[in-house]
Order: structure tokens, then sequence, then C-alpha cells
């Protein structure tokens, strides 16, 4: 991130910043636009974005159970995490984890992942 910073600031080239480092850049830079993907999915298809994948080895596949557990302990214990995450405000995290996040899949959810997914290999990248 501090090199991105530093290209933003001497106007090289374009750059994808990801998670806490995007929204940890303040840089004030009337060169760039600055465009959240999230939003700009919204805009373009009426629907909610996904910035998260479950990903494992395919010689050594994990149960579903993994993930619906590691799930239901973060839930159980959202406050907790809330509190130790000390890199933002705990209003900001408190809202993110749970206003911003879906844990659930609406059908919402799911047809923005199937569309995403028909993007991604109209592209050749799936």
């Amino acid at each position: 991130p501090e090199k991105i910073s530093l290209s933003l600031e001497k106007k090289i080239g374009s750059h994808l910043l990801f998670g806490d480092n995007a929204l940890l850049d303040f840089s004030n830079n009337d060169n760039f636009d600055k465009i959240d993907l999230a939003t700009w999915w919204n805009s373009v298809t009426g629907l909610p974005f996904c910035f998260a994948l479950w990903a494992f080895p395919k010689t050594a596949p994990i149960e579903d159970l993994f993930f619906t557990d590691s799930l239901k302990f973060g839930l159980s214990n959202i406050d907790e995490i809330i509190e130790n995450k000390k890199r933002f405000s705990r209003k900001m995290v408190k809202d993110y984890l749970q206003n911003e996040l879906h844990y659930f899949l609406t059908s919402k959810d799911i047809d923005a992942l199937r569309l995403f997914r028909t993007k991604c290999e109209e592209f050749g990248i799936l």
C-alpha cells in the first residue's frame, strides 16, 4: 500500500487496493478517480457484490461443516470481534459487521453471484 500511495502522489499508473488498505487510504489526490467496487457493481447491476470466498486445496477438500461452524463461531463472538478490531472505530466495525455484510444468501445475492460468474466466464477468467 505504501508503494501505491507513492505512485498516486507521483501520478503514475492505476492501482487497486483491497480490504483494510482501501479503507485506510485517505490520500487526497485530484488526479485520480477513486471507485469503490461494490458501489460501482451495484450502480451497474442493481445487485450486491461479494468480496470474499472460501478457498482450499483441491487435493485436500474441507467439509462444508467447517465453514458453517466457523460462521456460527464468528457470529456468536461478534461483540468480541468488534471490540478487538483496533484499526478502525468501534462504530465503523460494528456497522460493517452487523449491517453491511450478509452472512446468509438472499435470492438477490444468488442472482449477483450468478451474474458475476457469467461475466468471469465471458472474459475467460473462470
